[in-house]
């Protein structure tokens, strides 16, 4: 039996998702607020987020934003609240195009949200039960913004192989490959799982000799040929 949590937003925000916790901890739950700005550098964005009662989000929270709400933002760049650990002069965004995320000069103008962080009680219960070696990844939302469905990434990793011969695996583990959209959602929550290279999903290209697979290093995702030899891993999804 899955653990219900209380997901309802207040005052027009979104509820995008679970942040699942480090080690078993027991993370949070992720608000969208309404108000949005535009065309800023990245203090005015800091500052802009703590005039709402919020925050910018992180690196990984934008993430989760674009792989549940993604339907609500443009296809631009957005700021975190993450300045570069090396060059001071930079901080990170996030494409609501193809999910890279960059670090851009502090002084540029770039697009801002906000959210807000519910955390889940240390008493409260997994989401679901797990299955030996697997990671929970959270919560996918529906396109009314309600929970649709929970995604377990699998133990296990193929190496270095074709498309089609990773469809064949994922299938004889019992699984499926991930969707483009899964893909977003483990690198916003997964993503030290993966190796900092790239991992076919389960999605065919516009182009007969094509399939999708994303970068867990950078985070875009790209259509590239479906003989070359990839990254794979499994996922389960067990509705709410």
């Amino acid at each position: 039996m899955s653990q219900s949590f209380d997901r309802r937003p207040v005052a027009n925000e979104r509820y995008a998702g679970i942040v699942p916790g480090e080690d078993g901890a027991a993370g949070y739950q992720l608000f969208l607020l309404p108000a949005e700005a535009d065309a800023m550098p990245w203090q005015a964005a800091l500052d802009w987020a703590e005039q709402q009662g919020a925050s910018l989000p992180t690196r990984h929270e934008l993430a989760l934003l674009h792989a549940n709400l993604g339907y609500v933002f443009p296809t631009e760049w957005y700021w975190s609240s993450e300045a570069d650990a090396i060059l001071q002069r930079m901080a990170w965004s996030h494409d609501f195009d193809n999910g890279t995320q960059y670090n851009y000069r502090k002084t540029y103008s770039g697009r801002a949200c906000a959210v807000r962080r519910v955390e889940i009680a240390p008493s409260a219960a997994p989401p679901l039960p797990l299955r030996h070696g697997e990671q929970y990844a959270g919560l996918v939302l529906g396109c009314n913004g309600d929970a649709d469905y929970h995604l377990l990434l699998q133990a296990g990793e193929l190496v270095h192989r074709s498309w089609e011969i990773a469809l064949e695996w994922a299938g004889s583990q019992g699984h499926s490959l991930p969707t483009r959209r899964e893909q977003i959602l483990l690198y916003a929550t997964l993503k030290d799982g993966f190796r900092p290279n790239w991992y076919w999903s389960n999605e065919a290209g516009d182009l007969a000799n094509e399939a999708w697979c994303k970068d867990f290093d950078t985070g875009v995702a790209y259509p590239t040929e479906r003989r070359f030899d990839g990254y794979a891993r499994c996922v389960r999804r067990v509705a709410v």
